[in-house]
């Protein structure tokens, strides 16, 4: 595996890291919940984290293609690409 390769390898790591951060931010949130209606109130915080989990889940998408795509894997790439359009919204 070359230099880009590993920097990629790398960041994929980091942004599972930061992704999971954001689940737990979340996590946190959802528990202090006192009922059903807490979920229809606005929370900037929570939409905050909900927002930082979507951008880290797509950088993750994004990254572990252009890794297929430099491990000569055109089928992982073109597999990771389609299903990341059918989850986009």
């Amino acid at each position: 595996m070359g230099r880009e390769e590993q920097l990629i390898s790398i960041s994929i790591a980091d942004n599972l890291h930061r992704a999971e951060a954001a689940v737990s931010k979340m996590s946190y949130i959802f528990a202090g919940f006192r009922s059903s209606e807490d979920a229809e109130v606005e929370n900037p915080e929570l939409d905050e984290a909900k927002d930082t989990l979507s951008w880290y889940i797509g950088k993750l998408y994004r990254d572990v293609g252009i890794l297929a795509e430099r491990m000569s894997l055109p089928q992982l790439a073109s597999r990771v690409a389609a299903e990341f359009e059918r989850i986009k919204y």
